[in-house]
Order: C-alpha cells, then structure tokens, then sequence
C-alpha cells in the first residue's frame, strides 16, 4: 500500500468536483464515498456522478458543507487549506509472473481512512476540534490500481488551523499496519522496511534493456541493462560483504567481481572512510538521432541506498576486524585483483567446495530448527541465507531463478530487531557458517562444471528459504511468506533435475513411508516433551525442597520433634500415674477401715462417739472418691502408654530402626537437628539427580509400549533417546517432505517412480505397521497415554 500526498491547496470545491468526476483521462469509475464526517450527512457507500443533473447539485452542496465554516470565518491560512493524500495498492507478482491489482473491500478501506484520520489528529477523538474531511473510493485507476482519496479541511470547526506536522511518517505507518492487517504487498523503501524503491529512470532502463521499452525520440538503439543496477550491485555486495573477514577483504572482493568501488570520507579530514559508494561499469557508448556518439555515466549508489543492512557500519559489525591501514590502502588503490582470497581462508580443493558449503548449511538448518521467531539469529540467518543465494546468482548467466530467490530473501533481511551489538557465542558460530559456506561457493563456482554437489547445494538453500518461509508466516507477515514460496516453487523445478534423489539426505525413503516416519517421530518428540516438562517439574521442586528424599527427611524431623515431645512429657506423665496409684491405694484402706466400723455394735460406736448413720455416710463418700481416684489412675497410666508408643514407635519408624530407649527419639533429633544443613542439601541433591528417573515413571508395561514405537523395518532407527535426537530426525524427514512438495509434478512424478524401481520387492509388499494403541506413547506423570497430538 503507498500513499501520496499533494501540495496544500485552497480549492475545497474544485477538488471535490474532480474526486467525483471523470478524472484527466476518464479514469474514474464507480465514484463513492466510503467515509466521510459525520457533519457532512452523507452515508457511506454513497455514488454520486456530476453527469446526473441531481447528483451534480449533491456534490456541490457536499463542497459548500466541507468548507462553509471556514468562509463564514473568514479565514484563509496562508499557504492553503486543502489537505489531499491518494492511497493506493500496487500489483502482486501471481507464481506464472503475471502481475494483478490487490483489492480490498469497501469497509476495509473506510477502516484504513478513518485510522489515517485519528492519526493525524483530525478525528473527533483527538484534544482539539475536529476537521471536516471525506473519503472516496473510485473504480480502478488506469494502471489497474485500486485506490481511494482522502480529502481534509484542515480549517478545524473551531476556527484553529490543524497542522499534520510529519503526515508523511504517519500515513507510512498507516499503510505499513493495513499491509499487516489485511495480508498486502509490503511495499519497498517503506520506511523501517531497509529496501528503497526504484526510480523510474531505473525502470526505463531496465525495459530499455529487456527490449520492452517504448522507442526514444532522441536514439535508435539506446543500451540498457536486463534489470535494474541497484538489484544486481546488492547482490554483488551483499556476497562480497558475507564472504569477506575483513574491510580490506571485501573491497578486493568487490573490485573481483567488476563493481567499481569509491570510498566516502569523513568531513574532518583524518581521513577515514565512513561510507562507500558502488556501481557498475559503465554502459557501452551509442549515438543518438543526431549522429552525436554519446557515453553513459555509470551510476552511483551509496550503501544505504542498496538496503539498510548494507551501509558500512552494518558490515563492520560482521567482520572480525582487521588492520585499519591496510582497509584504507585497498580503498585508495585502483588495481583489480584477479582473486580475492581471504588470509584465514583454509585451501579446499574445488571439487570438496561444494560439499563442504552443503555441510555448512546443513548444520545451519539443524541450528534454526525449534529457535524461537523473536530469537536474533533468525536475522542472521535472513540475511546470510540471502548472501548465499546472492552467490550462487553470481554462477548464473542473466539473472534468474537464483537471483529471483536472493532478491526476495533481501527483504527478509531487513529485520527491525538490533543485531549489531556484540553478538552472542551462538551468533558468532551462525555468521562464521554463512561467511565459510559463502567463500566455499564463490570458490567453487568459479568452475563452468556445475556437478551434482552443486545442486545439493542448492537444494538446502530452498529448504532454508523455506524455514524463513515459515518465520513469515509465524510472524504474520503473509505476503513475504507467499513471495518466498513462489520464488523457491520456481528454483526448485529448475534444479530438481540436477539434484538426484539418491544424493539427498532421506531421498530414498518413499513418500508415504516418510509420513510414517513423521507421525512416529512426531510421537517420540511428544512423548519426550512431556518428560522434559516433567523432569523439569520434578527438578524445580526437587531444588525448592519438595523431591522424595527431602519431603522424607522434613517428615523425619517431624516425627522426631513429636517423639522427643512425648519423651519430654513422659517423665511428668509417669509421676502423675504414681501419684494416682498411692491415692487410689489410700482410697481402698479408708474404705476397708469403714466398712470395718460399720459392722461393729452400737456399743462400739458409742464409744467412739459416732453414729452407725454417719458411719455409712463416710463409707459411701470414701467409696465415690476411690471411684474417681481410680478413673484418673486409669487415665494417667493411658497417657503414660501414649507417650510411650509414640516416642518408640515414631523413633522406630527411622530408615534404620533400633531399639527405644527412654531418650532415645531426643537425641536423635538433635544430632539430626546439628547436622541438617547437610543433611538436606545432600537430599536436594538426591532428588535434582534422579529427576529425570522419577519423570519416567516406567514399569513393565510402560517400556513395552515405548519400545513397540520401533519403526520395525530393517534398517529403520529405533526412538530417539533425547529430544535434541528426536527432533533433529523429525527435521530431516521433514525437510525432505518439503522438497518433494516444492518440487514441479512431473518432476516429483519421476522420482517417485525411480524410487520405487530402486526399493526391494520385500520392502514394498511389506504391510506398513498399524497405529494402534500398542504404539500410543505413554504419558510421562502416570505411565501411560496418548499422542497428546
């Protein structure tokens, strides 16, 4: 989506008679407003035609409406008071090549207006006044273009002049969110987007060159280049850049390869170099109508102006360094090497080149699987995956597939995300990869044989392209994703044929066996997620105390601390069932002697001086006492046989039992107490060190079932043991399946067919193994389960 904004003006109604009429060339069509003020009173969705006698009278009354406040003011700015932007929509590239308009309904254009208008601070939501302004949307513009208007009075209903200040940053983020919104075309040299766009000199001699450009008036035969200077130095510098390890370096590179090179000073005149400009020879000379013989200039570009990741500092950062000397020595001299070798390059010979390069992108493919979208290595790998199609470009004669790839890469390149800074360990080996893959390429290319080492080469490059494919579309940006795919469905029907299924890694395997393979180790990758998880459960709890041997040793201490409790309360315990004893023994001798008296004679009492009535009074009384005496004896020897079992039986339940001894369960607790500083980080450490045993969980049954996920084929491997394992298995086979899938039909129809002459007749009958619930991965916390998929 781009947008143009016009010079203020001060004709409110001119400009509303042109946005509803035919246009300069008839190119309006199917005029209406799809939004518009709310004080204008017109509905959107409203078609107005100035040729209609009625509507005519409508459009000037909607003129008179949008600027009657103004005039009844009297105001008139100086400088105008018409604000005109056009947003439009560009074409998109189909897989064929062929280029269609985009088009968006009339209510998601209403919505990329009215946004516009609260962003610039002419909506009713903002702190001041709001302006009068009206959207119109036309039919397509004579391009193919679909388009609206966007027409404001910048006179605020207040009186006060509304000023946009930067409208022109502003309608470009407006633009750049509806193209995220809506899946657009993300235009070039948007602004944070690092790419500038092409001027239209460039585009003319680009056709000029293509031999589709229409015939000068002032030269017959006019030379111009197959495709713009700008595309082709980026890709010059961006491979140079990659393969260099040093400033010096990279200017002997690019000079190697032809581009003229011009170092930019500083204005302090010490010189050094800040900056640098390039361009390609010059055209050849021709002569014009006039029989004057007339010699192109070569044109000029600045690093920046070939993509923002291209400026001199951007590459500094990449490089390891290198004397300061020597890089201003090789930007002053004027010789052009033959070769541009770098000093810590290792010699290969030509023919391991490409072998070694293919080995390097593997290993890249293996480090950018599973890394997460917002990681910064996925930039690196942008822009290295870019500088690596670039260089496999620079083998081909006219640009081409390759070089349609590089160029679609670039743009991937351009991640807002800062990876300038001092680079990680991980990010120093990615940029090291990509600058040896680079220097292996360019070495190997300069042989006219381009062998089958080649194509792998190649091949891995698509699936690459393809990783990046699918970080567009996790981050939700649809159309990078569409254009990656329909530059790598090309590529890959052009080299399929020079890539031999039999050197690639998987390429044996046929298809369907392959989605096997993906579901089972798609099962093993299940199965060990969840272990993983649980192990790292079990560790986080295990470090915070809570593993089995800690929770044991606390519960330890627990049942101690109640053991010495009860031996602490024994000794008070057993007096009181003493002193219970003698009172209930004192008890019985008082009611023996009572009942003793009772039965003697009243002689015998009077004697005494007591009544036989008083006598059995005492009795009964001494009796209820010795009832109650008793009853507390009986409770004080049960609480001496409480404290007693719970001492020894709490002190027996130790690891290692040993007989009960009154004291014993104490100084238990206080040796354990003196030594439990060790005592649990020794348990802690049990528990963080069986973790991942205890995540397993596995009994007869469960070990059977995880052995039965055997892919159970010859020469199939058996379950990955760790999850690194699996999911590097899972990636290869995926990326193999990813192939096959970008491969051209009849192509892919081939190898299918020469894998199948090639398979033994066994391996073909034999039946593939059913998914039953024998190989349903079990669930890591209970034993058993599901996919979980």
């Amino acid at each position: 989506m781009i947008n143009k904004i016009g010079a203020r003006g001060r004709d409110v109604a001119g400009l509303v008679r042109y946005l509803f009429g035919p246009g300069r060339f008839d190119e309006h069509r199917d005029q209406r407003v799809i939004a518009a003020d709310a004080r204008l009173e017109v509905a959107d969705g409203t078609r107005l035609n100035p040729d209609a006698p009625a509507d005519r009278e409508r459009v000037n009354e909607l003129a008179r409406v949008l600027d009657n406040h103004r005039r009844l003011m009297c105001i008139e700015p100086v400088g105008g008071w018409v604000w005109h932007c056009a947003i439009a929509l560009p074409k998109k590239e189909t897989p064929g090549g062929e280029l269609k308009p985009e088009t968006l309904s009339d209510e998601q254009w209403a919505i990329v207006a009215r946004t516009a208008v609260e962003r610039l601070g002419f909506g009713e939501d903002g702190p001041q006044a709001p302006c009068r302004w009206i959207a119109v949307h036309h039919g397509p513009s004579a391009g193919g273009n679909d388009h609206i208007h966007l027409l404001v009075n910048l006179v605020r209903t207040d009186g006060r002049l509304a000023d946009p200040g930067r409208d022109r940053r502003t309608m470009s983020r407006v633009c750049a969110e509806a193209e995220r919104e809506f899946g657009l075309f993300v235009v070039e040299g948007r602004a944070g987007r690092g790419l500038p766009g092409l001027s239209r000199a460039e585009i003319e001699r680009t056709k000029r060159g293509a031999g589709t450009g229409p015939p000068s008036r002032t030269a017959g035969q006019r030379p111009g280049r197959i495709e713009p200077d700008r595309i082709t130095l980026a890709r010059n510098v961006r491979a140079a850049a990659a393969a260099a390890g040093s400033e010096a370096e990279f200017v002997r590179r690019l000079k190697a390869m032809a581009v003229r090179v011009h170092p930019r000073y500083a204005a302090d005149g010490t010189g050094e170099v800040v900056g640098y400009a390039v361009a390609l020879p010059a055209l050849p000379a021709y002569t014009n109508a006039k029989g004057k013989t007339i010699q192109p200039k070569p044109v000029w570009f600045g690093g920046g102006k070939l993509a923002a990741d291209l400026t001199l500092p951007k590459l500094r950062a990449g490089w390891s360094g290198g004397e300061a000397d020597e890089a201003r020595a090789e930007w002053a001299s004027e010789a052009v090497p033959v070769t541009a070798p770098g000093r810590s390059e290792a010699p290969v010979a030509d023919a391991d080149a490409w072998k070694h390069a293919a080995a390097l992108i593997d290993d890249i493919r293996k480090q950018l699987h599973d890394l997460p979208a917002d990681d910064p290595r996925w930039t690196i790998a942008c822009r290295g995956t870019a500088a690596v199609t670039s260089a496999l470009a620079l083998a081909e004669t006219r640009p081409g597939a390759l070089a349609g790839l590089a160029d679609a890469l670039a743009r991937s390149a351009q991640d807002p995300r800062r990876v300038d800074g001092p680079p990680s360990l991980p990010e120093r080996w990615m940029r090291r990869d990509f600058s040896a893959a680079v220097r292996l390429i360019r070495q190997a290319a300069q042989s006219p044989d381009l062998s089958a080492d080649a194509m792998v080469v190649v091949v891995g490059t698509v699936l690459l392209a393809k990783a990046i494919t699918q970080l567009h579309t996790e981050r939700q940006q649809p159309h990078q994703a569409r254009v990656l795919t329909q530059r790598t469905t090309v590529l890959a029907g052009q080299v399929a044929g020079l890539a031999p299924w039999e050197v690639r890694p998987h390429g044996q395997v046929p298809t369907s066996r392959l989605r096997d393979l993906v579901t089972r180790i798609e099962a093993d990758v299940d199965r060990l997620v969840r272990t993983e998880l649980r192990t790292e459960e079990l560790t986080e709890a295990a470090r915070n105390g809570r593993g089995p041997d800690a929770a044991a040793l606390q519960a330890r201490r627990k049942e101690l601390e109640k053991a010495a409790a009860a031996e602490q309360a024994l000794p008070a315990a057993r007096r009181a069932a003493k002193l219970a004893d003698e009172r209930v023994a004192d008890l019985d001798a008082e009611v023996r002697r009572l009942k003793a008296l009772s039965e003697k004679r009243g002689a015998g009492l009077w004697l005494k001086g007591i009544s036989k009535n008083e006598v059995l009074e005492d009795l009964a009384l001494a009796r209820q006492e010795r009832r109650q005496a008793r009853i507390v004896r009986d409770h004080a020897h049960a609480d001496v046989g409480t404290l007693v079992a719970t001492a020894s039986g709490l002190y027996g339940a130790a690891p290692t039992p040993t007989p009960w001894r009154q004291g014993a369960a104490t100084d238990a607790l206080r040796r354990l107490s003196s030594d439990w500083t060790a005592s649990l980080a020794k348990a802690v450490a049990d528990d963080v060190a069986t973790a991942a045993h205890r995540a397993l969980l596995q009994n007869p049954r469960t070990r059977a079932e995880i052995a039965a996920l055997s892919f159970g084929r010859p020469g199939e491997p058996r379950p990955a043991t760790t999850l690194a394992e699996a999911r590097r298995r899972l990636q290869a086979v995926r990326a193999e399946l990813a192939l096959r899938e970008t491969l051209p039909g009849d192509v892919a129809k081939a190898e299918k067919t020469q894998r199948a002459a090639a398979q033994p007749a066994a391996a073909l009958s034999s039946p593939a193994p059913t998914r039953s619930s024998s190989r349903t991965p079990p669930t890591p916390d209970r034993g058993r389960g599901g996919r979980g998929r």
